[in-house]
């Protein structure tokens, strides 16, 4: 009943070819228009050229073109958002928060600074998150309407073949070569001095900051972060599930604007934090990270 349902939806579109052909890219005087109708949701050809964007950001390529690869994956997501519309399919507010948090941090990062980013996609960093949200909210209720769908599909072993030996070379999804192994390590013993030492620097950077002096500017003095240290220290607005427990727990409990945290050990070695702003289970803040280091004796 589900799959007569979606067969039923109305899709208007045209030749994805000739959609992208770099004559209709060359006319004058159109900011944008409609390319597919799916039920009563419209593709428009920002979009597609938005996650273009994105996809060559992050890497992405495609046998043949990636931006028609991008619009038929839209057509099929369009297709099932439609359908969990119509069947009220809720997804949580939180996962799409988190998620879109981790997304800006990946692009902040890649792109080498919000600046970066903003120049890369001509857009200021709200307007980014702004259109991320949506993407992600609406990702997340397709993949749950898809779950719905293929619940109770079980292909066998030679319908899977018969698949594979139908479908073209060229449209058949690229697959990662994947290891699986096992590993044995040995973490050497970080002596008990150079705990010492890094926990004796990072309270003279507390007390420098009680001072007077700019957490941020530290930050990108002496962090070893890589993915923060450039930008002050600075981890953008984050929720609690973002972090290792031992960080989330010191950073989650601070109320005070401005104020430097206690010395926090984690995995990654040990942080100071400073706390920007916060809103509801949103928090803004910066972070120091010192590593011991193995003594080669």
């Amino acid at each position: 009943e589900r799959m007569h349902k979606l067969s039923k939806l109305f899709i208007v579109t045209i030749s994805c070819t000739l959609l992208f052909s770099p004559q209709l890219r060359s006319q004058k005087n159109v900011i944008d228009e409609v390319i597919a109708v799916v039920g009563d949701n419209v593709i428009l050809k920002s979009d597609i050229e938005y996650q273009y964007q994105q996809a060559v950001m992050q890497g992405m390529s495609a046998r043949g073109n990636l931006k028609c690869m991008l619009f038929e994956q839209q057509l099929i997501q369009k297709l099932l958002l439609d359908q969990a519309i119509l069947d009220s399919v809720e997804i949580s507010e939180n996962n799409v928060i988190n998620e879109v948090d981790r997304r800006m941090n990946e692009f902040i990062n890649r792109a080498g600074g919000k600046e970066k980013l903003e120049e890369w996609f001509n857009k200021s960093v709200i307007q980014i998150k702004k259109e991320q949200m949506k993407m992600v909210r609406e990702q997340m209720l397709t993949e749950s309407m898809k779950s719905t769908i293929t619940e109770n599909i079980e292909p066998t072993p030679s319908q899977v073949r018969a698949y594979y030996r139908k479908t073209p070379q060229d449209s058949l999804p690229m697959v990662p070569v994947q290891y699986e192994i096992q590993k044995i390590a040995v973490y050497p013993k970080i002596e008990q001095k150079e705990i010492d030492r890094i926990k004796a620097k990072l309270r003279d950077f507390q007390k420098q900051v009680a001072e007077g002096r700019d957490f941020a500017t530290l930050a990108v003095l002496y962090s070893e972060d890589p993915g923060s240290a450039n930008s002050g220290g600075d981890l953008g607005w984050t929720t609690r599930g973002t972090f290792v427990p031992e960080f989330a727990n010191v950073a989650f409990n601070m109320q005070e604007k401005n104020k430097v945290s206690k010395i926090v050990q984690t995995e990654f070695g040990y942080h100071i934090i400073q706390l920007l702003d916060r809103k509801g289970e949103r928090i803004h803040v910066r972070h120091i990270l010192l590593k011991p280091k193995v003594s080669m004796e």
